[in-house]
């Protein structure tokens, strides 16, 4: 049972992925500065990009999950996207809070 419930999830979260990104490549095509849901920054945003920090920082990329996460490493506009959403101001002053705090890091 174990093993149908890792490969039913397992799935899932590249459905989740791909629709994901077919969403992102809408909102590209709509306006340059996209954002995940609409024209404005919004919690979506936050969300995605700490999911996709969170599985970069457990090396998603890496083992089964592999053909889900790293398939967008190259993709342009998801990385595109993450590029934008990581130099935001608010982003990097939180990134440097983690780094300046151990507990967080």
């Amino acid at each position: 049972m174990h093993v149908h419930v890792h490969v039913h999830a397992h799935a899932h979260v590249h459905v989740v992925v791909a629709g994901v990104r077919a969403q992102l490549e809408t909102q590209s095509a709509r306006e340059p500065g996209y954002f995940l849901v609409g024209s404005c920054f919004t919690a979506a945003d936050v969300l995605l990009v700490h999911c996709c920090d969170w599985a970069a920082g457990i090396d998603a990329d890496k083992g089964p999950a592999a053909c889900w996460f790293s398939k967008y490493a190259d993709d342009v506009v998801f990385q595109d996207y993450l590029g934008r959403m990581r130099a935001r101001p608010a982003y990097l002053r939180a990134k440097q809070i983690q780094e300046d705090s151990p507990a967080l890091a």
